[in-house]
């Protein structure tokens, strides 16, 4: 069996961070569109995210726990929405290559 090894992207490109607070907060675009991405989330307080072309984050999206990560494959030309669950914090986002 073939295994596949990610590792963190080396680039500027490959690392994002936005402010999760009481408004959604959307990520700059993610790839090319037509490829698929898979990228690594990492919340500093629990937030609630959601992936698209264009998405607003809310209270019932995807929730990420205090110090939680967690992996996503992302369609090229999406973008990712965080909003807090109770505290500010950052949603850092890492593109697994």
């Amino acid at each position: 069996m073939d295994e596949t090894v990610l590792t963190p992207g080396a680039s500027d490109d490959d690392q994002l961070t936005i402010s999760t607070a009481s408004s959604s907060a959307q990520s700059a675009t993610i790839g090319i569109a037509g490829n698929d991405y898979i990228v690594r989330l990492f919340a500093s307080k629990a937030c609630f995210v959601r992936i698209g072309p264009d998405p607003t984050a809310e209270a019932n999206d995807c929730p990420l726990a205090d110090n939680d990560r967690d992996y996503f494959v992302v369609p090229g030309g999406s973008k990712i929405a965080a909003i807090r669950s109770t505290e500010d914090g950052t949603l850092s986002i890492t593109i697994m290559r």
